[in-house]
């Protein structure tokens, strides 16, 4: 081979070695440099105690209770276990995400739902306060997020979605009762009026106080089912008895059976919903107005 192709086969290779560096290594780390770093990697799922989230007409605050999530002020009342699920993966995926910046604009932030229009978020790790950012819109492809940190005119876009969990509005499990209708064999209601009760004997329902009474079997029926599977409309977040007219005992309904015994407290009506609570525990629901009416019987009514 002689000294000129030589010299050309060297001239090529070094060539080639150009294209694969700057399409290779090269162009990786360059893009590297100019990604941004993730200020949400500070955030460890697996430590993090207590969640914050304030929209401009909602705040909620979310504490961890043992392995599960509870609205934060109250002793029991927990989310959904879906949404507890979902809270983990989107703290996880939010620190390990990649990040790209969106707008150095201020601007542009109310477009984004990045300002105080949209979700503001602060995780903690007891009193320590590991991030302040805001959640904003969905991305264009649908699978990322627009975020900003508080008090910061830059916005970015992480690569993951986000937006749905911390714009959710209903987190608390609106499970009041779970039971199987057939264990329930006596139920008494009670008034400020009256009170009464019926039981199930011989697999028939019939009135036993004030007096015996007979009980139409398929108008009994939605008030056992009721009375064993009972689900909220929503849970305020604010759990203050004040104006819930619980303590009135307008409504009380007891539902016992072989190791079951389901009562509930109706009160005041808020919004076309009322105010109720189980007997045996603080947390505070609003039920439908069809499930106060079906609470609200009679003996007249059900014989």
């Amino acid at each position: 081979m002689s000294r000129k192709n030589l010299f050309l086969g060297g001239v090529l290779i070094v060539l080639l070695a150009i294209v694969y560096v700057s399409q290779g290594p090269w162009r990786a780390w360059r893009e590297n440099i100019a990604q941004p770093q993730n200020f949400l990697a500070v955030l460890k799922e697996a430590e993090i105690d207590r969640v914050e989230i304030k929209h401009p007409d909602q705040a909620v605050v979310l504490a961890k209770a043992g392995d599960k999530w509870k609205v934060g002020g109250t002793k029991s009342l927990f989310i959904k276990d879906s949404l507890a699920l979902s809270l983990a993966s989107a703290l996880k995926e939010a620190a390990s995400a990649a990040m790209e910046e969106a707008s150095r604009n201020e601007e542009n932030k109310k477009d984004l739902g990045t300002d105080q229009s949209g979700a503001e978020v602060k995780v903690f790790v007891g009193d320590n306060l590991l991030a302040d950012f805001y959640v904003g819109m969905i991305g264009q492809d649908y699978a990322s997020t627009y975020v900003s940190l508080a008090g910061q005119s830059e916005t970015y876009l992480l690569k993951t979605n986000i937006h749905s969990l911390f714009y959710e509005k209903n987190w608390p499990d609106l499970a009041i009762f779970s039971a199987d209708p057939e264990q329930i064999s006596k139920i008494r209601c009670q008034y400020p009026d009256r009170e009464f009760t019926v039981e199930k004997k011989d697999g028939s329902w019939q009135g036993v106080l004030p007096y015996r009474f007979p009980v139409n079997q398929e108008k009994i029926q939605p008030l056992v089912d009721l009375m064993a599977k009972m689900t909220a409309v929503q849970a305020p977040f604010e759990q203050s008895f004040a104006g819930t007219g619980l303590e009135k005992h307008l409504i009380i309904v007891q539902a016992a059976g072989e190791n079951m015994d389901n009562t509930i407290m109706v009160g005041e009506e808020q919004d076309g919903l009322f105010y109720a609570k189980r007997g045996d525990s603080d947390n505070i629901y609003l039920i439908a107005k069809e499930d106060k009416e079906k609470l609200e019987t009679s003996i007249r009514f059900l014989r």
